[in-house]
């Protein structure tokens, strides 16, 4: 259960590569749709997805390619 206000922000540019954003929430997690300033790719509440952090899946593709599905 990750201990920290999850964000819901899906139009981000950042939000799949964002722990706020991609963490696996508990049953009661405190969420909130935090905003990057005009201009920028992430709002000053990024935090970087750590090799150990558990996050929901990716979606997968056939290609070596990610693509990203919204």
């Amino acid at each position: 259960m990750p201990d920290i206000s999850m964000c819901q922000n899906s139009d981000c540019p950042s939000h799949r590569l964002c722990y706020r954003f991609m963490a696996i929430p508990s049953d009661y997690q405190a969420t909130a749709r935090f905003e990057p300033e005009e201009g920028r790719q992430q709002c000053e509440y990024f935090l970087e997805i750590n090799q150990d952090d558990r996050t929901t899946e990716l979606p997968k593709t056939n290609s070596k390619r990610r693509a990203w599905h919204y």
